[in-house]
């Protein structure tokens, strides 16, 4: 139905100073409540803020919308659907109002579980102050969800930078950009060139995959007709007495208990139909296998001509370059081109869609020679500044390694993992071709103990938010390549996560953190942060609008005639997992808004 404008909440660019934390709309951290009592479900356990909106603000950006023109509302959500939505009439008249005791891990209402609590331990999500950004959506007269979710998508990218992937350390800190060396291009050239000398292996893995398809149609075949012969005799026996003959010498009384015997009248034919039906299905789904790989092998042939073509024009293209000079901007557009043509020989190329110039470049840094590889020493002193800076280790706040060492001595604590006794005991069984890999496995098992106490004992003590020196972060790098190679296979049977894994959740403490901590953040990562990632990757935050659609349509038809009232979808800085990709919805009709009735406000949830 038509509505007031959408309103996108975006996370505002964080700056050192007061106005970051006496922003008046926010996500996460605490509510300013003033006197109003923290909400409670219905069995009297504390609700999980997410969000509070100044309606002032509001207004100023889309004074039609049917909300009040000044206070707030603060959205609550509790496992199960309950929901509470407060109207605070001066929320910044007072302090944020601190969390009642007993509340639950944030992970109950779909946080992540790698933030249950804040740094002072209080069941809250990161503070993240919002900026409000009106969009006028230019749809059709008459469009339709579709259409109008479109338009609104491309309004949003017109005003925003958009991200396809989580904030992650390895992005931030990921040193000196890569060039637009002709290396690139030459990188396509040989993709294709081995997709070329590959073409023979790919026609034949087809055509052992049809044989195979084949070959399960035969055996699907089979099988039919014995089911099918199998429950023709069952019919043909009773038929022919044989269920009277059981019921006379078995008695009726039997018989008349369980009519689902197998010689209950009638039953012998249901299974006849029922073999009948699945066999068709097998037989079926078997010929759909056989059809697919045939059209593939005959893509296949159709397309290679095409291929060797186009590997040939590429490779002509990028002969008697330099492969370390730069590419002028038509270059760049031509190898965009060339980039986007692979997808027409996706069989060959494993390229299903176009890939940015940005990957490209990161996987053809990935195959240069590093500093211990041969060859680094002859590549040109620009080429191996690039190298070495973005090998360099990453910046380390000393949080990231005392979470990772409570980490191993939790691991250490819980004993042998089943997994690892299993493979111990099947080792010991193996006899003299096993004891060189049962000993090597039983002196991780005796060490592992010691690396992980001499680990927390190198970081006990020391100030989290401390930025490693160059030292202190080579000594860790060499702990945890310790602990990859010689500790290998208990790591893996411990489950111990990978370093990125505290290095991720300190950077996001970071993000949130107090201005001092905040200004140990290198300039051009909050620079980036700043840019690039003040939306979520996917699910918009807003007020009012087309709501977004997860498993069909279901929940906004069950509101249907509503207005949305506020959506917070996945959004990894703010550690809202939300189940799987999920969002809240909060919805409230025409009536109940204009009345200010906020207990008239209904909340759905979906997920992948």
């Amino acid at each position: 139905m038509a509505g007031p404008p959408t309103l996108i909440l975006s996370r505002r660019p964080r700056h050192a100073g007061a106005e970051w934390r006496n922003a008046t709309s926010w996500f996460g951290g605490a509510p300013r409540l003033g006197g109003i009592e923290w909400p409670r479900n219905g069995a009297g356990q504390p609700m999980h803020f997410l969000a509070q909106i100044d309606l002032a603000e509001i207004a100023a950006k889309a004074g039609e919308t049917p909300l009040p023109k000044e206070g707030s509302l603060a959205f609550f959500v509790f496992v199960g659907g309950e929901r509470a939505v407060i109207y605070a009439p001066d929320h910044m008249s007072g302090p944020p109002t601190e969390p009642p005791a007993g509340m639950a891990d944030l992970p109950t209402v779909g946080g992540d579980p790698e933030w249950p609590f804040d740094l002072t331990g209080r069941a809250l999500f990161p503070f993240w102050p919002i900026d409000v950004t009106r969009l006028d959506i230019d749809a059709p007269e008459g469009a339709d969800e579709e259409e109008r979710m479109k338009a609104q998508n491309a309004a949003v990218a017109k005003r925003f930078a958009r991200r396809k992937y989580s904030l992650s350390p390895s992005a931030v800190f990921a040193g000196p950009p890569i060039p637009d060396w002709w290396r690139c291009a030459i990188f396509v050239a040989d993709q294709l060139d081995a997709a070329v000398r590959n073409a023979p292996k790919t026609m034949a893995d087809g055509r052992r995959m049809l044989a195979y398809t084949q070959g399960k149609l035969e055996e699907a075949r089979r099988q039919e007709a014995d089911a099918i012969e199998q429950a023709q005799s069952a019919v043909n026996r009773q038929e022919s007495g044989a269920g009277l003959l059981s019921r006379l010498l078995f008695g009726r009384r039997e018989a008349a208990q369980d009519g689902r015997s197998k010689n209950a009248p009638g039953q012998p034919q249901r299974k006849l139909d029922e073999a009948r039906r699945k066999a068709a299905e097998a037989v079926k789904s078997a010929e759909a296998s056989v059809a697919l790989y045939e059209r593939k092998i005959e893509k296949l042939h159709r397309l290679l001509p095409g291929l060797i073509a186009f590997a040939a024009e590429v490779a002509d293209w990028t002969r008697g370059r330099d492969p370390w000079s730069l590419m002028s901007a038509d270059d760049r557009a031509q190898l965009a081109r060339y980039s986007a043509r692979m997808t027409e020989f996706p069989e060959y190329t494993i390229q299903y869609g176009v890939t940015p110039l940005d990957y490209i470049k990161t996987r053809m840094f990935a195959k240069l020679p590093k500093p211990d590889d041969p060859g680094f020493a002859m590549l040109p002193a620009d080429v191996r500044a690039v190298i070495s800076g973005r090998l360099a280790p990453r910046p380390q706040w000393w949080r990231s390694t005392i979470l990772y060492t409570e980490s191993l001595q939790k691991a250490v604590a819980k004993g042998e993992p089943p997994s690892l006794k299993t493979t111990r005991e099947k080792l010991a069984a193996g006899g003299v071709e096993k004891a060189e890999a049962l000993a090597k496995l039983l002196a991780q098992e005796t060490s592992f103990p010691e690396f992980a106490a001499d680990f927390a004992a190198w970081a006990k003590g020391r100030d989290p938010w401390r930025m490693m020196s160059d030292e202190e972060g080579v000594l860790l790098w060499a702990r945890l390549e310790r602990l990859r190679t010689e500790f290998r296979d208990v790591a893996s049977a411990c489950r111990v996560d990978r370093f990125e894994t505290p290095e991720r959740t300190t950077l996001l403490e970071v993000l949130t953190a107090e201005d001092e901590i905040y200004e140990t953040l290198p300039a051009h990562a909050r620079e980036q942060i700043n840019r690039e990632y003040l939306l979520p990757i996917d699910i918009m935050h807003q007020m009012f609008g087309e709501p977004v659609f997860i498993q069909g349509d279901s929940c906004a038809q069950a509101e249907e005639g509503k207005h949305l009232l506020l959506q917070l979808g996945f959004d990894d800085l703010m550690f809202w997992s939300f189940g799987d990709n999920g969002d809240y919805q909060f919805w409230i009709s025409p009536e109940d808004l204009a009345r200010r009735n906020w207990d008239g406000v209904t909340m759905t949830f979906e997920c992948h």
